[in-house]
């Protein structure tokens, strides 16, 4: 969950979105994540423009602090994708996937685009930190993007087996 105190004409006001799961990829939980997922969580209602919300606020903090606010979204009811992508400026644009085999490869590529903002990010971290990636798990370059790229140059599902 992510709480923001904002004011409005001395008025006090604490803004506060769910979001299922989160890529970060540095340490401040409101300003350096990448990526806001929300899952449907029953059949009642469909919340697709959900982490639109959390986006919203995250942009806007962003943009406070004088970052680069770009930021990604998805929601997924487990049938549909729906892929979000607010850039600096605060235009949004939306790729919708339905579950298949043809789609998942695009899906992928769009997680493994924003994956490796991610990464790209945390290198940028200073020269005292460690970026996220590697200092959760160890990976490297060549550990990172090796087996994905050989995973993109798939053609068949018979490659896969």
């Amino acid at each position: 969950m992510l709480r923001v105190d904002y004011t409005v004409q001395s008025q006090r006001y604490q803004l506060q979105c769910n979001m299922d799961y989160v890529l970060w990829y540095r340490y401040r939980a409101d300003l350096d994540l990448n990526l806001v997922i929300i899952t449907k969580k029953s059949f009642r209602g469909n919340r697709e423009a959900a982490p639109l919300a959390s986006m919203a606020l995250i942009h806007h903090l962003r943009k406070a602090a004088g970052l680069d606010a770009q930021l990604y979204g998805a929601y997924t009811d487990s049938q549909y994708f729906d892929f979000y992508h607010v850039n600096n400026d605060g235009q949004c644009s939306r790729k919708t996937l339905k579950r298949g085999k043809p789609q998942a490869i695009d899906a992928f590529r769009i997680l493994f685009k924003i994956y490796r903002k991610a990464h790209r990010l945390s290198r940028q971290a200073g020269p005292t930190a460690r970026p996220m990636a590697e200092l959760i798990n160890g990976l490297t370059e060549q550990t990172t993007w090796k087996p994905i790229a050989d995973l993109l140059t798939i053609r068949s599902a018979e490659e896969l087996l």
